[in-house]
């Protein structure tokens, strides 16, 4: 298909970028709304046991957020709790940010098991690259086994993909699952978006 829209465009026969052009038909408002409503369509609720999904911010919400990182370079992770945090507050959604990177102890894991216990639910933000190094897009196992403490316990844990939807694999006892498939802005703010939709549902 996309080779077929190259062609489509005149991609194939002229590959020259008219710069006079560039200001007018790049990075446009309706460019950018539609980027917004793409990211929207596209985030699935693979899992909702117990209905945990969607949030309600008039409901009394105190939200332990992750953000957990496949390394410390990853740049769409941001400062702080990132975009996701940044919403969460903008909606008036009392949340704590901890993030988690590779190197995550035991005894970190442990800190965040005992903290848990002080929030209604546990909102992770997973962020996983894949590099060449690696070879995969799994999440660390320390953290994959953090969240299965975690919903061990009973907790309402929700985990958001932002990259792999197959991440589930690795921590089958989560109770809510959401795959968001990309680490964009778009995405990250699409994902924080509250109403459910046919056949999927954003949180």
């Amino acid at each position: 298909r996309i080779l077929a829209a190259k062609e489509r465009l005149g991609l194939a026969s002229d590959r020259s970028v008219d710069r006079a052009r560039l200001r007018r038909n790049v990075g446009r408002p309706e460019d950018a709304e539609r980027a917004d409503e793409i990211a929207r369509r596209a985030i699935t609720l693979v899992r909702n046991a117990s209905a945990i999904l969607p949030l309600h911010p008039e409901e009394p919400l105190r939200l332990l957020h992750l953000v957990s990182s496949s390394d410390w370079l990853n740049l769409n992770v941001g400062a702080g709790g990132g975009i996701v945090g940044g919403d969460l507050a903008a909606r008036g959604i009392a949340a704590v940010t901890r993030r988690i990177g590779p190197d995550l102890s035991p005894a970190s894991a442990d800190e965040i098991i005992e903290e848990a216990a002080s929030f209604t639910h546990v909102l992770v933000s997973a962020f996983v690259r894949v590099s060449s190094s690696k070879g995969d897009a799994d999440m660390d196992v320390s953290h994959a086994a953090l969240l299965e403490r975690l919903a061990a316990r009973g907790g309402k844990v929700i985990v958001v993909s932002f990259g792999s939807p197959y991440l589930l694999a690795q921590f089958p006892g989560v109770p809510a699952f959401v795959a968001a498939y990309s680490p964009e802005e778009t995405s990250q703010r699409a994902a924080v978006v509250v109403g459910p939709r046919s056949g999927s549902a954003k949180t």
